[in-house]
């Protein structure tokens, strides 16, 4: 029996992730987290009788006890202690923020398997954590759709010759407008993704394509390539999730119907073809593929992060910290989006130095947090 470990169960990635496990006899539940939703840890506890949960929020956390039906309770101090002591042979990270990096960072120093849905590990710190990978002998899984897709399209002996990587993009609840228009649009607006039911916060960052910037810094590391590697294209259908050109010209592409399952899937397998019953996609009634050049001037984002990618150092992290803090003004109405790109560009004026490890990484978001105006 495959044991899982499941950090963000509470998320779209976790929630997911959940159903899979629902689905799989070889595979159970060992220990998940969540952050306030204590009625879905309850009914998880209730369905999947694992051995361990984890509470993020302090509050949340004293408020609902040391176990619950045989399964042990601790809060957010102990996140260390759960990695390093509790059993499971895939731990799949869909946390938001930086605390989901200091979770990749600890089952990696480990030498585990990880599946990876938080950006911010490979964004923040790219460099460290591939390092940390070759140390330790621990194992990247990827979980996004469209660096699953990549993944899929490199089995096998396609892992050489690669002259290129193209991530697709959906262009979000924006992608119809000028950018003009664009720039006027609220948070409210932003959140009626065409295609995916996701959190606000990657919802917005599809709005602005903050988030393929960051596909683009995960790539990189992934999969070593360099960044002038990395390209990006609008393909509205979001059917084609990604494409590897090879250096003889020839493409491969992963298709599939815009559901999270089938990478999470593939992810828990480990790279093994097993059997998901999923709507089947039917290209007869799609009818047509769309693809088109990225407007850079409408999504400045993009650019930025190409930029900081190159730069190296904490530029990715500044970029990535300061973003989550516009958003989230954004989202409160308090911040345009002519500021949020604005402030954006605003973290190349920060000073630049080379983190050495997980703590410069957290004192530096710190920091960024308790100054940033």
């Amino acid at each position: 029996m495959k044991k899982i470990g499941l950090f963000g169960a509470s998320g779209s990635i976790g929630t997911q992730t959940l159903d899979i496990l629902r689905r799989e006899k070889s595979m159970e539940l060992s220990f998940f987290s969540v952050h306030t939703n204590l009625t879905l840890a309850k009914k998880i506890i209730e369905e999947f009788s694992p051995k361990t949960l984890l509470i993020t929020s302090e509050e949340a956390f004293q408020s609902f006890g040391s176990s619950y039906e045989g399964t042990k309770v601790y809060g957010v101090e102990d996140i260390e202690h759960i990695i390093k002591s509790e059993e499971a042979d895939i731990v799949l990270n869909a946390m938001m923020g930086m605390s989901g990096l200091a979770v990749s960072w600890w089952v990696l120093e480990g030498g585990g398997k990880l599946a990876l849905a938080n950006k911010e590990s490979l964004v923040s710190a790219g460099s460290l954590i591939t390092e940390l990978v070759k140390k330790k002998g621990g194992e990247l899984l990827p979980v996004d759709s469209e660096h699953s897709a990549l993944w899929q399209c490199m089995e096998g002996k396609n892992q050489a010759g690669i002259d290129e990587l193209i991530l697709t993009a959906s262009g979000g609840a924006f992608r119809d407008l000028s950018k003009e228009d664009m720039l006027r649009q609220k948070a409210a607006d932003a959140l009626k993704h065409p295609n995916w039911s996701m959190g606000e916060k990657i919802t917005i960052d599809s709005a602005t394509m903050m988030n393929k910037g960051l596909e683009v810094m995960e790539a990189k590391w992934l999969f070593d390539v360099k960044p002038s590697q990395i390209k990006v294209l609008l393909h509205k259908e979001s059917i084609v999730h990604s494409l590897v050109r090879y250096v003889d010209g020839s493409l491969l592409a992963q298709l599939g119907v815009p559901d999270m399952r089938q990478p999470i899937h593939y992810a828990l397998h480990e790279k093994n073809r097993e059997p998901l019953s999923l709507e089947p996609l039917a290209l007869e009634e799609i009818g047509a593929l769309h693809f088109e050049k990225v407007d850079e001037d409408k999504y400045p984002s993009l650019g930025l992060c190409y930029r900081a990618l190159e730069e190296g150092g904490n530029r990715p992290l500044l970029l990535n910290t300061i973003n989550e803090i516009l958003v989230h003004g954004y989202l409160e109405d308090r911040y345009t989006l002519s500021q949020v790109f604005s402030g954006l560009e605003k973290t190349f004026e920060l000073d630049f130095f080379e983190p050495r490890d997980l703590q410069d990484l957290l004192e530096q978001e710190n920091t960024l947090r308790r100054s940033w105006r």
